[in-house]
C-alpha cells in the first residue's frame, strides 16, 4: 500500500497529465492527493474509484489554488472537513480493524500569510482525534535554514513556528529517502532557489501503527514540485518469465526519419529471394530500433535518473537549458511509450492525447486473444486451409509476387512470421472485400 503526495502546478498541461498517469501507473497508489490543480472538474482515473475535489480560484490563465484527492475501492473515506487549503479525512484501510486520520495541506504561498497555515493546523487538532494522524503535501514552511539553499534566508520567526506547532502536537517528520530538496524555481545559476517546503509528518501513534513507512522523493518532473510517494508495506517484486515475443513494426519507428535509410538499407542488396529480404529487413530494423530507441521502459528510466541527477547539482549557468533538454527527450519517450500501447490496443476511440491507462493495456491483452482469422475463402466460398491450398491462392490473388516468389518461399513466408502474413492479408482484403471473408480485425 503506498500514498502520494504532489504539488502538481496545473493540471491543464498535457506535460503534468502525462507525467500524472505515468505516476500512477508506475506506483499504483492507494491513495493520492493533489494540490494546485488549477481545476474544477477532473475524469475518471483509472483505478481510483473516490474523489474529493476543491476547486480553484479565478478563471483561464489567472486560476490558482485547487485541490484533489483520489482512492481505490478498498479505502473506506469520511470526510470531515476541506478548504482551499486542506482536506481532512478519516479513512480504513480493507483488512485493518482501526481508522485513521489523513490530512492534506497545500500552505499558504503568500509570505504574509505563511502564518495561517501553522492557525490552519491548530485549528484542525479541534475537529478530530490527533491520535492516528498523518499530514502530508506542501507546507510552504521549512523547519530550518538547512532546508533551503540559494536566495534570501527563510523568515526565522516563521521557521520557529512551524517547529513549535508540530512540537505541540507531537507531529514527527517521516524523513526521506531521494533528493533534500522537493522545490526549486528553476532558474539558472546564482538566481537558482532551493528549498523543501514539501512533507510528511505523523503523530506518535501512527507512526507506531505502521513502524516500516518510509517516504521517498520522487524524480521532479513537469512541475517544480517533486512528488512525495509513501510506503507502508514493502514488497518484494515478481520476477518475470522470460517470453519470446514476435516482431512487430512500431508506429513509434515513424516518429524519426532514419527509418527509411535503414528499409532501403536493408532492401536494396541484389540477388536474394523476397523472403530473404524480409527477414533481413526485419533484423535490421529491429537492430536499428534497438539503437536509436532501445527499450523505451528503460529508456525512460535512465533520462528520468539523468533528470533527477541534474536537479539534485549545485545550479550553475547553463544547467536549465540541460534540464530542459532532458525533458524534453523525456516527453518525446513518454510520446513513445504511449503510441506503444495505442497501436496493441487498436481501439478506434483512442486518441493520443487519452494517453495509456490499465484500460488500454486490457484492450491489447484481449485483442491478442481473439484476433485470429478463422478462415479464408476463395472466390466460390471454399474454405482454404491446406498448407498446399493457401500459398497457391494467395500467389494467383497477387499477381505481383507471382514471378518473385515460389509456393516454397511463400510457405516458409507464412510460417516464418505471422505479422507479414498478417499484411498479405490485410492488402487482399482491402482489394478484395467481397472475396474474403472473415472476423476483424485481422491477424494469422
Amino acid at each position: 500500500m503506498s500514498f502520494i503526495a504532489w504539488n502538481c502546478r496545473g493540471l491543464g498541461n498535457l506535460w503534468v497529465i502525462s507525467a500524472f498517469k505515468k505516476l500512477l501507473r508506475d506506483k499504483n497508489s492507494t491513495y493520492v492527493f493533489l494540490s494546485e490543480t488549477k481545476k474544477n472538474k477532473f475524469w475518471n482515473v483509472q483505478g481510483l474509484s473516490g474523489v474529493v475535489v476543491v476547486s480553484c480560484s479565478g478563471e483561464g490563465n489567472r486560476r490558482a489554488g485547487g485541490l484533489a484527492m483520489f482512492w481505490k475501492e478498498e479505502v473506506e473515506v469520511d470526510v470531515l472537513s476541506l478548504s482551499s487549503n486542506h482536506i481532512d479525512v478519516l479513512i480504513a484501510i480493507e483488512n485493518e480493524d482501526e481508522k485513521w486520520r489523513l490530512t492534506g495541506v497545500y500552505g499558504f504561498p503568500e509570505s504574509q500569510m505563511k502564518h495561517k497555515t501553522c492557525e490552519l493546523i491548530d485549528q484542525l487538532t479541534l475537529v478530530e482525534s490527533t491520535d492516528k494522524w498523518l499530514l502530508m503535501g506542501d507546507f510552504n514552511l521549512i523547519l530550518s535554514q538547512d532546508e533551503k539553499e540559494g536566495g534570501n534566508f527563510g523568515n526565522s520567526h516563521m521557521i520557529s513556528m512551524f517547529r513549535d506547532i508540530l512540537q505541540n502536537y507531537n507531529l514527527s517528520d517521516l524523513g526521506f529517502e531521494g533528493d533534500e530538496f522537493t522545490w526549486h524555481n528553476r532558474q539558472d545559476g546564482v538566481s537558482n532557489i532551493k528549498a523543501r517546503l514539501d512533507r510528511m509528518v505523523a503523530a506518535p501513534a501512527w507512526s507506531s501503527f505502521y513502524p516500516l513507512a518510509s517516504v521517498v522523493h520522487l524524480m521532479r518532473y513537469a512541475s517544480d514540485h517533486l512528488p512525495l510517494w509513501l510506503r507502508l508495506v514493502s514488497r518484494k517484486p515478481k520476477k518475470k518469465e522470460n517470453v519470446l515475443k514476435l516482431q512487430h513494426f512500431e508506429e513509434c519507428w515513424l516518429r524519426d526519419s532514419g527509418i527509411l535509410e535503414a528499409v532501403k538499407g536493408s532492401w536494396e542488396v541484389a540477388g536474394d529471394s523476397m523472403s530473404d529480404k524480409i527477414n533481413r529487413c526485419v533484423n535490421d530494423l529491429s537492430d536499428w530500433s534497438k539503437d536509436r530507441f532501445g527499450d523505451v521502459p528503460n529508456q525512460i528510466k535512465i533520462v528520468q535518473k539523468k533528470l533527477d541527477d541534474l536537479n539534485k547539482q549545485t545550479q550553475h549557468e547553463g544547467m536549465m537549458s540541460e534540464i530542459r533538454r532532458v525533458e524534453a527527450r523525456l516527453n518525446d519517450l513518454v510520446e513513445s511509450e504511449e503510441i506503444w500501447w495505442a497501436q496493441r490496443s487498436c481501439a478506434l476511440w483512442l486518441k493520443h492525447g487519452d494517453k495509456n491507462t490499465k484500460k488500454i493495456h486490457q484492450k491489447a491483452s484481449q485483442r491478442k486473444s481473439r484476433n485470429w482469422v478463422e478462415s479464408i475463402c476463395d472466390d466460390h466460398g471454399k474454405n482454404l486451409m491446406m498448407r498446399k491450398t493457401l500459398p497457391e491462392f494467395l500467389i494467383i490473388s497477387f499477381k505481383i509476387f507471382s514471378l518473385q516468389v515460389t509456393q516454397k518461399e511463400l510457405l516458409k513466408l507464412c510460417k516464418w512470421s505471422k505479422i507479414y502474413c498478417r499484411m498479405l492479408c490485410v492488402t487482399y482484403w482491402k482489394r478484395n472485400s467481397q472475396k474474403m471473408r472473415f472476423p476483424y480485425p485481422l491477424k494469422i
